[in-house]
């Protein structure tokens, strides 16, 4: 079971409530009255055909994830895995594409590993690819030795390779670079209790450390334990000798919690509701800072997958925002203003200009319903009605 600080399944119908109703085939978002000189759009949601060849629960784990050709990745659980929702068998991670197709992709069954415990998926434009823990196939049941491994796979949903990661690295998140298919990873250096940014090769051997400035990791990637923020994750460093049946150990220290999100041929490194700016990072191990224009107090709850520019969800009232970003100079270029849903959380991806997000429909067989979003120039609904 993945720690519930880093995995969290949300009941489809409570994030529908905020979206179109299945009644209504349009409906535009609004909020309160502008906060910002930023250009301020709206998103018009309009139903599309629903998909209904998926046997699942309407329970999902956010965030959604996309590649650049709309296809968007969302992980569920089987319909049958009422009995055990937390066993890594009751999910699988769904990929849709615009078309309505749909493969699904999950590492049980990797004929080399057994015992195996996800810790996280990726998504990228070229395949998908599973962080998990378990014990090589061909080691002594008796052993207990587990270490963590990448399973990779093709868009067709076909197993290609298994990486072991070096033991000294202790993995909490990882990417895919599209060009090189080389790995970045994130994690904790048991060695020197400090977190840890790494580029590995893509059969497992470490390429080089990567290091932001001290300035940066000093305040928000190394963290007191005194603190009480949020965004602060109680960091439990696995057993390497456990017997894979939830035995931890506890490291000595906390790290902030990141989040890859792929970008044209780079990666852009997230740290969420701090003021850690977005970091850009090349599968060379070239890093540049983009700098935050956000207005003061705001921060960057996540980022949204897209083909253009950033788009960063921001709480930054009842409702929050979504701002389109510059990916080289952090210029601000549009918000969008969103209605009862937290920020922005139900959008799954940017595509060609539009956001996609999905709604459940109950009575068609579970059958999940796209919504494609329109920007439309924001309107405040007050001051148009005076």
């Amino acid at each position: 079971m993945l720690p519930v600080s880093r995995y969290a399944l949300v009941p489809l119908l409570l994030l529908g409530a905020s979206l179109p109703g299945l009644s209504q085939q349009k409906k535009t978002s609004k909020a309160g009255a502008p906060r910002s000189p930023v250009p301020q759009f709206q998103i018009s949601f309009e139903q599309t055909d629903p998909i209904k060849s998926l046997n699942y629960l309407p329970v999902f784990a956010l965030p959604f994830e996309c590649t650049s050709d709309g296809t968007v990745y969302v992980e569920m659980l089987h319909s049958a895995s009422l009995v055990d929702p937390s066993s890594l068998s009751s999910r699988f991670l769904a990929g849709i594409t615009p078309s309505g197709e749909i493969h699904s992709y999950s590492p049980v069954g990797t004929p080399d590993l057994r015992n195996i415990t996800e810790l996280g998926h990726f998504v990228w434009d070229s395949g998908t690819a599973f962080l998990v823990r378990a014990a090589s196939a061909d080691a002594d049941e008796k052993s207990g030795d587990y270490h963590d491994f990448i399973v990779t796979f093709g868009l067709d949903g076909e197993r290609r390779d298994t990486v072991p990661i070096n033991d000294d690295f202790h993995a909490d998140k990882f990417g895919v670079f599209p060009s090189s298919g080389y790995f970045l990873i994130y994690g904790y250096d048991a060695a020197t209790d400090t977190p840890r940014l790494a580029l590995f090769n893509n059969n497992g051997t470490l390429l080089k450390d990567l290091h932001l400035p001290k300035s940066l990791m000093r305040d928000s990637a190394t963290l007191e334990l005194s603190e009480q923020k949020k965004w602060h994750v109680d960091k439990v460093m696995p057993d390497k000798s456990a017997t894979g049946t939830g035995q931890a150990r506890k490291g000595p220290g906390i790290i902030a919690p990141v989040e890859f999100v792929p970008y044209l041929d780079t990666m852009i490194l997230v740290q969420a509701n701090t003021d850690f700016p977005l970091v850009k990072i090349r599968d060379s191990g070239t890093i540049q800072i983009i700098p935050s224009r956000l207005p003061q107090g705001e921060q960057i709850s996540s980022l949204i997958s897209s083909d253009g520019n950033l788009f960063a969800r921001v709480n930054n009232g009842p409702n929050g925002s979504i701002y389109e970003i510059d990916p080289e100079t952090g210029k601000l270029l549009r918000e969008f203003k969103t209605t009862n849903d937290e920020g922005g959380h139900n959008i799954a991806c940017v595509h060609e200009g539009k956001f996609l997000s999905f709604e459940h429909d109950w009575e068609h067989n579970h059958a999940l319903i796209p919504l494609w979003g329109t920007p439309e120039p924001y309107v405040d609904s007050v001051a148009a009605s005076n």
